[in-house]
């Protein structure tokens, strides 16, 4: 029970950790759903007759509930502008694991075929997330066209994902929507306040890295005074 218990917190801190994105909320919010059932049948088993039972049934449980968490957490992965086509595959493919494994276990194994079917979704989905800190890592520049141009990370304001920006004109690399950075501010951009409703991302400032908050418009970070505008249209 104490490992199903420490599998299920994990799963729940990812499905904290990017409920808030909007691509990710359906998912996050279903996995937290089955985490809860799965932990039901851990508590309960100890008092039960079934006890094996109920707790294979957890078990099976949490492993559909790793495949969703896997989604969440894959769907906001930074990737390079030319390789975003894979969450098109890897997203499905460890929900399917996910689906796999919790069949043979609620099987008990029986089908070998479906533990051969397991193995095989899960293993490139073991090998994407193993390659994800290369992937991952933050460019100092991204191209535009043949032009080098320096690079932003931040979440993206509508879906959220993680997108390195470069300055200028540039598209989330997931949902397409465009933001306008200037590094510094353009000198005609309004003034944001913090509670302005239009929005806000987190970024490190270009200048001094320094962790802040940006609104939409024109903002400066606290440490180093840098100014930075970032402007985008939410279309519903």
């Amino acid at each position: 029970m104490a490992a199903g218990l420490a599998v299920a917190a994990a799963l729940v801190w990812v499905y904290l950790r990017t409920r808030s994105a909007p691509r990710s909320t359906r998912f996050a919010w279903l996995g937290l759903v089955l985490v809860g059932c799965a932990v039901g049948c851990f508590v309960a088993a100890p008092w039960l007759e079934a006890r094996p039972v109920v707790e294979r049934l957890g078990w099976g449980i949490l492993a559909a509930a790793t495949g969703l968490a896997h989604a969440c957490a894959f769907n906001l992965v930074p990737l390079p502008h030319n390789r975003t086509r894979l969450r098109m595959i890897l997203v499905p493919l460890g929900m399917w694991a996910g689906g796999a494994g919790s069949f043979a276990i609620l099987t008990q194994h029986q089908h070998p075929w479906m533990d051969l079917v397991a193995l095989a979704l899960a293993l490139p989905v073991a090998a994407a997330w193993a390659c994800v800190p290369f992937l991952a890592r933050a460019p100092t520049h991204v191209q535009m066209g043949a032009t080098p141009v320096p690079a932003l990370r931040f979440c993206c304001p509508r879906c959220g994902t993680v997108v390195d920006w470069g300055r200028g004109v540039w598209p989330c690399t997931d949902c397409g929507l465009f933001l306008k950075i200037d590094v510094p501010a353009d000198a005609h951009s309004a003034s944001s306040t913090p509670d302005d409703p239009a929005g806000a991302v987190h970024l490190h400032c270009p200048a001094c890295h320094t962790p802040r908050i940006a609104t939409r418009g024109r903002s400066e970070c606290v440490q180093c005074k840098a100014t930075l505008s970032l402007h985008w249209n939410m279309h519903r």
